[in-house]
């Protein structure tokens, strides 16, 4: 006797995928495989499966601040619309159909160190379109170390409750007009900050960083570089009130560092009260269209030079038994400067070799370097590096001058060309 293949009649198939069909995700997967076992059943389960369907997408602004749906990795938008592109049949099942529009997933959230730079130049931050500017917003909500330098007059606004930040490096901020000025509950408590490099716009430091109302604390810094000569000396001395406490790294700009010479305030930075200070950089510029005038032979009573030994005379000297723990570097862009070896040791160098003499500011020092950056003027607003000159013909440049000699073979003063 031949056997015959039990076939099941099209409604108890109907009932036992209705019970099948229960809501729950074990009985989509049974439908699902129901679906894969031949053409009768596919068409079934079909009915079952996107009787009800629920998509999602997720949700921008665009550049008008208009609200958009878009896809993204993990929506499935995108997928749903090309099943029914492929299979227009399935279209007609669906009876309900349930859009989720979901937040932008948090794209920092295990990031701890993000930086986006150019060489070249900053870009203010309003010219980015809005996508543009709420994807970095987002991203920053959860960095620990945050370089910006890519964006000029970046919104102050953007850090309030971002307090997982410790390291900025920003070439400037700015306070929205709509902002209300209200003191924070918690503030953002820094340990290194740069503010000022690549910026060609005035930047209120005080009220960025020193104000009640500012989402930063910076009585833990331990690291401030202050990249732009622009800062008024009256703020960098407010600043460093707040820090003086931990500071130990602190790097400032006496001129525009190798591009322009602009006068100098009359006052200067104090240093007196960075008990814990153990490094100072300073950059400063030599401008040959300065030094190498007729009428700049004799010492100018406001220079550069000078600025920077009144800076190094307001080291704290109240300690007269304390160690050597100072290191200062001191930067020189040299620019346009034709016969560099003459002019060097002839610039006005007097008050700075007076304050390395007095011992009590040389008995703090571990060392005074001197290091030389060469420019020349290459095209319109461009500057070309030019060759460093070797150590050893540095510091043969720098005996030329007896005071500079004399610090070099106590071996306070050091100077390197690269």
């Amino acid at each position: 006797m031949a056997l015959t293949s039990a076939v099941l009649a099209n409604e108890l198939l109907d009932l036992i995928l209705d019970y099948t069909a229960d809501g729950s995700p074990e009985g989509q997967k049974a439908l699902l495989a129901c679906a894969c076992v031949n053409h009768a059943l596919q068409s079934m389960s079909r009915k079952r499966i996107f009787r009800a369907v629920k998509v999602s997408y997720e949700s921008l602004y665009d550049s008008d601040v208009n609200i958009v749906l878009v896809d993204a990795v993990g929506t499935t938008g995108a997928k749903f619309r090309d099943l029914i592109a492929a299979s227009p049949e399935i279209g007609a099942y669906v009876q309900e159909l349930q859009v989720d529009v979901v937040s932008r997933k948090d794209p920092a959230a295990k990031l701890k160190k993000f930086a986006v730079r150019s060489s070249l130049v900053v870009h203010r931050w309003s010219t980015f379109e809005r996508r543009t500017q709420q994807f970095f917003i987002d991203v920053i909500s959860h960095i620990q170390e945050l370089d910006l330098q890519l964006f000029e007059l970046f919104p102050i606004s953007s850090f309030f409750g971002r307090n997982n930040l410790r390291s900025l490096r920003v070439p400037s901020l700015v306070w929205d007009p709509d902002d209300t000025k209200q003191t924070p509950t918690s503030k953002v408590v820094l340990d290194f900050l740069d503010v000022g490099y690549g910026s060609g716009s005035p930047v209120d430091i005080n009220s960025c960083f020193a104000s009640p109302w500012s989402p930063f604390s910076i009585s833990q810094l331990r690291t401030l570089r202050l990249s732009n000569p622009y800062f008024m000396d009256f703020e960098i001395n407010e600043l460093l009130a707040l820090c003086s406490n931990t500071l130990e790294s602190l790097t400032l700009e006496v001129d525009i560092f190798g591009h322009y010479n602009i006068p100098l305030p009359p006052e200067f930075p104090k240093l007196s009260s960075l008990q814990m200070l153990r490094h100072l950089t300073i950059k400063s510029a030599i401008h040959g269209y300065v030094y190498e005038q007729p009428s700049s032979h004799s010492p100018r009573s406001n220079n550069d030079i000078s600025h920077i030994a009144s800076m190094l005379n307001s080291l704290p000297t109240k300690d007269h038994h304390r160690r050597a723990i100072l290191r200062v570097d001191i930067i020189f862009a040299v620019i346009d400067v034709s016969k560099f070896n003459i002019t060097f040791p002839l610039l006005p160098w007097t008050d700075f070799i007076e304050t390395l003499n007095n011992p009590q500011i040389s008995c703090y020092l571990n060392h005074v370097n001197i290091k030389i950056h060469r420019f020349e003027t290459h095209g319109r607003n461009g500057l070309k590096r030019l060759h460093d000159i070797p150590t050893p013909a540095l510091c043969d440049i720098l005996d030329r001058n007896e005071g500079l000699k004399g610090l070099r073979q106590r071996g306070i003063l050091t100077c390197s060309g690269n």
